[in-house]
């Protein structure tokens, strides 16, 4: 299974990352050669209402992932696309969807919060994911992927942000394995995410209309890394077709992402477990 499939693709959470990052592996492990695979299941995790809240909240994520043996894969998590490999290099190319952001107290991670009220709504948009990686050694891999946006979305007019797609991201990722046997694997990984100025803009300053109608005071970022993510994860194979998945990290806001106003905390955890039953 082709690693950068997921990295490009993982949603702007660490939380998401792993998640992808388990359901690969454990593909990985169970799919016959030649074979289409189905994965099944459902995970459960907890992470900020939004990029520097204070207050943490869990959700579930239903998981539905078709891999198909010529690379085509079709995912609940990963979003529609192709990836395939030469030697220690993968590749791929996806569509997904990037989630947005409420200016009001919503259940479920990144649902917003009421500490952004009158900064507008941020609509999810659909994107283009394209990602690279290389496996150095059977342990360890690193990674490299774009995200960027393809459709306008509605957000209100308050964000000033006449161009609704709110900016591209780039990632950079390593991961070690730490120890496995037959059932039982252990790796840590680190991950960093940068924007350019329309994504820092949209998602950490605050313009003159959102300073008028909130709280905070105009605030301009600009673009660079906006944010560090660190996980240790264990993955559990029970049988040929049941596996478990868990990871338990943290996420660190940098440059002037954590200096933004609207940030009432630089670091947040974020945890996720995961059943799922491979066809």
């Amino acid at each position: 299974m082709n690693q950068a499939a997921i990295f490009a693709a993982a949603p702007l959470t660490a939380l998401a990352a792993t998640l992808l990052l388990g359901l690969s592996e454990a593909r990985a492990q169970s799919e016959p050669a030649g074979g289409n695979t189905l994965a099944l299941g459902i995970g459960a995790g907890f992470d900020a209402k939004y990029a520097g809240a204070k207050k943490v909240d869990a959700g579930v994520l239903p998981v539905l992932d078709y891999q198909m043996s010529n690379g085509f894969f079709a995912s609940s998590l990963r979003g529609i696309g192709w990836g395939g490999s030469s030697g220690p290099m993968g590749y791929s190319a996806s569509l997904g969807l990037r989630g947005g952001r409420d200016d009001e107290d919503k259940k479920g991670i990144s649902g917003g919060s009421k500490e952004l009220k009158g900064m507008g709504e941020i609509k999810a948009i659909g994107t283009l994911n394209l990602g690279l990686n290389y496996r150095l050694t059977d342990t360890l891999q690193f990674s490299a992927g774009v995200e960027l946006p393809l459709s306008k979305g509605k957000d209100k007019d308050i964000t000033e942000l006449k161009d609704a797609r709110h900016g591209r991201v780039f990632r950079l990722g390593a991961e070690a394995g730490v120890w496995s046997d037959d059932r039982h694997e252990l790796s840590i990984g680190l991950s960093a995410s940068a924007g350019d100025k329309k994504y820092v803009q949209a998602f950490f300053g605050v313009t003159p209309a959102q300073a008028v109608a909130s709280k905070y005071a105009v605030y301009a970022p600009k673009s660079g890394f906006h944010s560090l993510d660190a996980s240790v994860s264990w993955k559990y194979k029970i049988d040929s077709k049941w596996g478990v998945m868990s990871s338990l990290g943290a996420t660190r806001l940098l440059g002037d992402a954590a200096k933004s106003p609207i940030v009432q905390r630089k670091a947040s955890p974020t945890g996720m477990v995961m059943l799922t039953y491979l066809y």
